[in-house]
């Protein structure tokens, strides 16, 4: 028999704080995957099967995804388990509650059995999840851009294929005559379009310029100013994206375009 010091040096080291708590990005990419293995195999028990933990583990997973997204996915009951699409928890300006559900492939009301629920319904979900999952991205990596941090300029609004990235006037970012110098609107649009590409990126890719042309098509003149990138295609290795910005005076909501731009964008490896 060994000795308790003998046992103490075969026993397997205890797992990292890195591996007990893997970093949040793996978190959710479980949480996607497990919501995907239950659609496919019908019940939470037969995903806990195939993946040898237990059903609550897999239950735990699914409502920890639709706190994030703020969607209820599934109904549970002891007898069947259906998808359901709901909206978004309600804000300000969203659509009421009494307006009427989007319906699922063959004109299925959501909140079907999962044999009846058409691909449409689960790839929506799917893609609600990816959205989601990606503005996360796109949000970290722009915080992390000291240049926009410098230039005063904020994250908008991100979609599938479109990005909008606004800023402020500032006298530091102006030309010698006094409207705001071409550098900082390219940047902001060069940024609007480069996120816009990464939204339509392969799982595990970032990009990179590899090329832009602008056209600047008046003075910089307005308090603030709004870049506007979207995707024309999006290749395996390359994506073009279109890219405008928009110029606006204090609280008027009309505004004059002071600069396109055309650029391609490469897909790289994380």
């Amino acid at each position: 028999m060994c000795s308790s010091a003998s046992a103490a040096h075969l026993r397997p080291p205890a797992p990292s704080a890195a591996l007990a708590h893997p970093p949040p990005h793996m978190d959710r990419l479980k949480q996607l995957e497990t919501f995907a293995a239950v659609v496919s195999r019908g019940s939470l028990s037969a995903a806990a099967q195939a993946e040898g933990v237990a059903p609550a583990v897999i239950g735990r997973r699914i409502d920890a995804l639709e706190e994030r997204l703020g969607v209820k996915l599934m109904v549970r009951t002891t007898r069947r388990l259906s998808l359901t699409i709901e909206r978004p928890h309600r804000r300000s300006g969203s659509p009421s509650a009494h307006e009427e559900k989007p319906r699922g492939a063959g004109g299925a009301a959501w909140g079907c059995p999962f044999h009846s629920l058409g691909v449409t319904g689960t790839t929506r979900l799917l893609f609600l999840a990816k959205m989601q999952n990606t503005e996360d991205r796109i949000r970290a990596s722009f915080v992390a851009q000291g240049l926009m941090t410098t230039i005063g300029a904020k994250l908008d609004r991100v979609a599938d294929g479109e990005v909008q990235i606004s800023m402020p006037f500032s006298k530091s970012l102006s030309q010698q005559q006094g409207f705001v110098h071409a550098g900082a609107i390219t940047s902001i649009v060069d940024s609007a379009c480069g996120y816009a590409a990464l939204t339509k990126a392969p799982a595990g890719f970032e990009v990179v310029t590899a090329e832009f042309k602008v056209n600047l098509l008046r003075p910089a003149i307005g308090t603030r100013f709004v870049a506007i990138g979207k995707v024309q295609n999006a290749g395996k290795l390359l994506t073009v994206c279109t890219g405008e910005v928009r110029a606006f005076k204090d609280n008027d909501e009309s505004f004059k375009v002071v600069a396109i731009m055309q650029a391609t964008f490469v897909n790289v490896s994380a």
